[in-house]
């Protein structure tokens, strides 16, 4: 009933050709009903976009945490931005490319640093996440498999990365566990906050 009262809603204002704000903590229902979404935190603005730029290109680490990039890995080794959009980091010993944004949100102010590197934070749904075995390819660190939950069509897989975090991804099949192998994630499907400027 739920999802067809939201259907029916944006079908309403859209004949209306007015506007209508709606506050809700559900993203599926800020997708499907809105032509812009803007994510409050602690009564400021941490994003105001259209709904396709705020779920592939979350500006802050609290707004990509709300809209299912749940997986956090904190203080990865910040490498180098390119001076646009991209950056490079260090899991465990791995290097990646990601998607740079300066604001993590909810991190301390002034830029932490690891052996004389800024830090960042690292986030990316586990839908992206793709298990590749003991196969190495580009974009990817070594991890080890913790668990296997069937949750029908898929295996949610926990995983513990090198520098021993643990993070989720969805599998096809269920892997066996203490299995290492490498996740590969997408540069785009990859969000890197700093807080060099926080």
């Amino acid at each position: 009933l739920r999802i067809e009262m939201r259907t029916e809603m944006s079908y309403l204002f859209h004949k209306l050709k007015t506007t209508v704000f709606h506050v809700t903590h559900d993203p599926s229902e800020a997708f499907a009903m809105a032509d812009r979404i803007i994510v409050m935190n602690g009564g400021m603005i941490d994003q105001a976009d259209d709904p396709r730029t705020c779920y592939l290109r979350p500006k802050t680490a609290l707004v990509a945490g709300l809209l299912g990039a749940g997986n956090d890995l904190k203080e990865v080794k910040l490498l180098g931005v390119d001076g646009r959009d991209g950056c490079r980091v260090q899991v465990g010993e791995d290097a990646l490319f990601g998607l740079y944004f300066c604001g993590g949100s909810h991190q301390e102010k002034g830029a932490a640093s690891l052996g004389g590197g800024p830090l960042a934070e690292l986030r990316f749904r586990p839908e992206d996440g793709r298990w590749l075995g003991e196969k190495k390819a580009g974009n990817c660190f070594l991890a080890q498999s913790i668990l296997s939950t069937f949750e029908g069509g898929c295996y949610r897989v926990k995983m513990k990365a090198g520098s021993g975090q643990e993070f989720c991804i969805l599998n096809e099949e269920p892997i066996p566990e203490q299995a290492k192998g490498y996740v590969q994630v997408e540069k785009e499907k990859l969000y890197v906050y700093g807080s060099i400027d926080r």
